[in-house]
């Protein structure tokens, strides 16, 4: 009982000195964590290959080598595209950087976490969640 409130205390103690003396240290930290917005994202690069689907951004992964070695076949249609993003614009479900107004999306036959399918040129595309945690 004694290592557990001994290890409770040290605990708590790191806890308070990682958020700092200043509660808006607390909020803004706090505030950061959680899924990405797109906003964000397109802070970082205007030219990133995303789309948004039920509140997740979703980025093209075709350039990251464990989802590139994936075999994913494109199984029911889940959604399409609706809207192209432009500057100024509130990025929302079913708006994508670059796919165009009506390119589906498809959940893959093979479940495998926070991937989706796109059909551009009878190619399927792999788009991968920005899942934090």
């Amino acid at each position: 009982m004694r290592k557990f409130l001994l290890a409770f205390a040290i605990g708590s103690m790191f806890i308070t000195a990682c958020a700092g003396s200043n509660p808006e240290d607390a909020k803004t930290h706090s505030a950061a964590v959680g899924n990405p917005a797109a906003e964000q994202i397109l802070r970082e690069d205007r030219n990133v290959d995303i789309f948004m689907f039920g509140g997740i951004v979703y980025q093209n992964a075709e350039q990251v080598d464990w989802v590139r070695e994936l075999q994913l076949t494109p199984g029911q249609q889940v959604g399409e595209i609706k809207k192209r993003y432009r500057d100024g614009d509130k990025f929302e479900n079913e708006m994508s950087t670059r796919l165009p107004e009506g390119t589906k999306i498809y959940a893959p036959k093979e479940k495998n976490g926070a991937l989706l399918l796109v059909e551009t040129n009878g190619q399927p595309i792999k788009y991968l969640g920005l899942i934090e945690g």
